[in-house]
């Protein structure tokens, strides 16, 4: 849960990070991808040193569904909206 019960004062932020993946079956070189970017937009639950956590929905009691974690070596952009 969040601190700030607010969701109107809470941060919105739109941030594109890579992935890591994996697919099934054989491949060959020429097919493999090497990077999986990903962009993402919601609210900030919770930010420390490592990662930044959003949700896209949260209820005004400050509860948060299927919060996501994007470890801060992975963001290669952000932007509070």
């Amino acid at each position: 849960m969040i601190e700030n019960k607010d969701i109107r004062k809470t941060p919105k932020l739109y941030i594109e990070w890579m992935d890591a993946f994996s697919d099934e079956g054989w491949k060959s070189d020429d097919e493999i991808e090497t990077v999986f970017r990903c962009s993402s937009i919601g609210y900030l639950i919770k930010e420390d040193k490592n990662s930044v956590c959003i949700s896209t929905t949260m209820g005004r009691n400050g509860q948060c569904i299927d919060p996501l974690s994007i470890p801060k070596g992975m963001i290669t952009k952000r932007k509070r909206i």
